[in-house]
This record gives C-alpha cells, structure tokens and sequence, in this order.
C-alpha cells in the first residue's frame, strides 16, 4: 500500500512519534518535504523537521489554513488547548483528521473539534501505533471515527504502512489493541529484563548478559515473524526436548503460570484503558 503517496499533511505536534510517522513517510516516499507542515511550539523540535526539508510554524492556524488532513499528535491532555486554537479555523470544509492521541476516542476529538452545531464536516481516523515505528517495525490499530470513509482509512494505512504493519479494526475494540499493541512493546522489555538480571546472577557480566538476551530475543522474533505457518507453541516445542534445559526452565514458569499472569496483565491494560477513555470522553 505504500507505493501511493499520502498527499499533503499537517501534522501538529512535533514528538518522537511525529519524528518517527514523518520519516518514515518520506524515506517510503509516502510523504514530500514540500507538502508538510509542521505546527510545534518547542524550538528544538521544530530544528529536527528544519533539518528535513520541512516547513515548520509554531501558530496552529496557520497549520490548518491550507485545509489539508491533520494529523494530531499532541498529549492528549492537550486536545482541548488544541482544539480552541484550530477549530476557529477550520471553516466549513470536510477536514480529515488522524489522531493517535491515545485514549481518547473518535468522538471526543470529533467534538472538540467543534463539528457539531456548524455545518463542518468532521471526518476522524483514530489510530494507535507503538513505539517500534522509531525503526519502521511498528503495529499499528487503525479505526474509523466519524465521518470518516473508507478511503479515508485506506488513506491512513497507506501513511502507516510505512512505518510498520497495520490493522484496520472497529473503535470498540481499541484499547483492546491497545494492550496488545501499544503495551505490547513492554512486555518484551519486561522480558529482556529478567533475563539480563537471570544473566548476571548465574556469572556473566552486565555487558555481555545483555547483548546476548538482545540477540536472543531478536533472533527468537525474526524467527516468529518468519514462521506464519508455525504458532508460537510449535516454535517453542520444537526447542524443547523432553527432560532437557527448556523443558526445565518452561516448566518453572509453568508452575509460577507466568502464562496466566501475562494475560491477566493485558486484561488489566485493557480495562485501564476504558477507564481512562471514558474519562477523555466525558471530561
């Protein structure tokens, strides 16, 4: 999907996920430098998109002037401030605005935005993206809010696309891919921490306990992703010999029902975020 471009977008917020959407759009040849804008108010920030080709302005109305889609890419306690600054200048106009303000769902946006009671027309992708977008190996959720069409979203996927791998899903089900995706990321530190520590307990070094756990999870994940025929439990089965080291330590974890704990943790992320969506959506 990312042999199309995107077209031209303002995106406001300058952040480590703008960095990383924006470059990864360009080296796709998703994004030009020529239609971007970029609306930041830190002076640093706005440096790196200088640095890239990229026009840059700290005045949200002029990011909006040009009516291009938006993306939203500010805290989201921030919508509101946001929202008081753009949405006198939306006009009437059928604008699109992708928002990965996490937690805060389509409709909060839709309304901050001012879409109701003045003729505009709001279109609103929510999209939830993780941290590995930084290296172009990202997961993305992508729903449609509304207004928005279904080119709307292929739209969105296309930008996203080129940060990693997308998953268009239904809103009602975001922070469940939310805990699965966006949290997602931390359970494997989690895991690369355990291990480093378990590394140095049993006599390597800091340096080396680490670079091997590093190797090992990388090696273990390019082997999962290479493998779609084989599930996970294949995979693991087929290093684990009877009696063996594997089966020794598998069954420790076993015992402790790590399995379990992992999923009651995603669960918990899950339920967390509908509480705090339903905090955004009824401040």
């Amino acid at each position: 999907m990312t042999d199309q471009p995107f077209g031209p977008l303002a995106v406001l917020g300058g952040g480590n996920m703008a960095q990383a959407i924006v470059r990864g759009g360009l080296d796709a040849g998703v994004l030009s430098q020529v239609s971007l804008l970029v609306c930041e108010p830190d002076a640093a920030k706005r440096a790196i998109f200088d640095r890239w080709g990229i026009r840059t302005t700290t005045l949200h109305s002029e990011a909006v002037e040009n009516r291009w889609p938006m993306l939203l890419a500010v805290k989201p306690q921030s919508l509101a401030e946001l929202a008081s600054q753009i949405a006198p200048h939306l006009g009437d106009h059928a604008y699109l605005a992708i928002s990965i303000l996490a937690g805060t769902p389509a409709a909060s946006v839709h309304r901050a935005l001012g879409a109701r009671g003045t003729g505009r027309i709001g279109r609103i992708v929510r999209v939830m993206p993780n941290t590995p977008v930084k290296i172009r190996c990202g997961a993305s959720a992508i729903a449609p809010g509304p207004g928005a069409t279904d080119e709307d979203v292929a739209r969105t996927r296309r930008l996203f696309d080129s940060v990693g791998a997308t998953f268009r899903i239904d809103e009602s089900m975001m922070n469940s891919a939310t805990a699965l995706i966006g949290s997602g990321p931390a359970y494997l530190f989690y895991l690369a921490e355990a291990m480093i520590r378990a590394g140095i307990e049993i006599g390597f070094d800091a340096a080396t306990a680490s670079a091997m756990t590093r190797a090992t999870l990388e090696g273990a994940s390019r082997l999962l992703t290479a493998s779609p025929a084989s599930s996970p439990e294949q995979l693991r089965q087929a290093v684990t010999s009877k009696g063996g080291t594997t089966a020794a330590a598998t069954d420790v974890l076993d015992h402790s029902e790590a399995a379990a704990a992992f999923r009651r943790a995603i669960f918990a992320a899950r339920d967390r975020g509908e509480t705090l969506a339903q905090i955004a959506g009824n401040p």
